[in-house]
């Protein structure tokens, strides 16, 4: 079987510390709700087929939660998530995972909803570029995660059968979009991200990317 993974990115490979820190500056404690509305607006998205690229969803998200909030200033708001999201630092775990994997001659892919521009910034301020051998996003379907198209469009991008492709991710929701379309699915468990039990558990369960190598190498 051919070794093959895809990672999601924003929580999964990179902190969204400087994303709490800002809200925190502004709304305290919104980080979750603005995440939260961010995915909600995703959905919507792909439920009416209505293709709003990521970063202009965030962009909506914030001034939804700056109205929920009674909060006017929001175009600094805006000015600093954006610097936020350029200044995401990857975990500290997560170099050395992707490093193994790569030792042992595995192909390495991202499959994140981010913009390619979001995505190709962030792997390159994070020194993580080297290590993928593709970088792939839903901008080529115009459907967001957990649609089947992005977790197809991987599979064939990467011309491996879809059941022999890993998926990578923090989110719950993530890998159950990709079971559902028959990859193996493995969950590196962030903290304050649980899995939901309305989902399948996933075959791989682990608490950082060290972990995650080693039982993917194991299998």
């Amino acid at each position: 079987m051919a070794n093959v993974a895809v990672f999601d990115m924003n929580e999964t490979m990179l902190s969204l510390a400087s994303v709490k820190e800002m809200w925190d500056r502004h709304i305290p404690g919104a980080h979750r709700e603005w995440f939260a509305r961010l995915l909600h607006l995703s959905l919507v998205s792909n439920a009416i087929g209505a293709y709003v690229d990521f970063s202009r969803l965030g962009g909506a998200a914030l001034a939804y939660v700056c109205e929920a909030h009674s909060y006017t200033a929001i175009d600094q708001a805006r000015a600093d998530l954006t610097g936020a999201m350029a200044n995401l630092e990857a975990h500290p775990d997560v170099a050395a995972g992707l490093q193994r994997l790569k030792d042992q001659g595995w192909t390495l892919a991202t499959l994140t909803n981010s913009t390619r521009a979001a995505a190709e910034g962030a792997l390159a301020s994070t020194d993580l570029a080297r290590f993928f051998d593709m970088v792939l996003t839903v901008e080529a379907v115009e459907r967001f995660k957990p649609d089947p198209a992005p977790y197809r469009m991987a599979a064939e991008a990467l011309e491996s059968p879809i059941e022999s492709v890993w998926m990578v991710a923090s989110h719950d929701w993530d890998l159950a979009g990709a079971r559902r379309v028959g990859m193996q699915t493995a969950f590196v468990r962030r903290p304050n991200l649980p899995w939901a039990p309305i989902y399948d558990p996933p075959e791989v369960e682990v608490v950082d990317f060290g972990e995650l190598a080693e039982q993917l190498l194991a299998t």
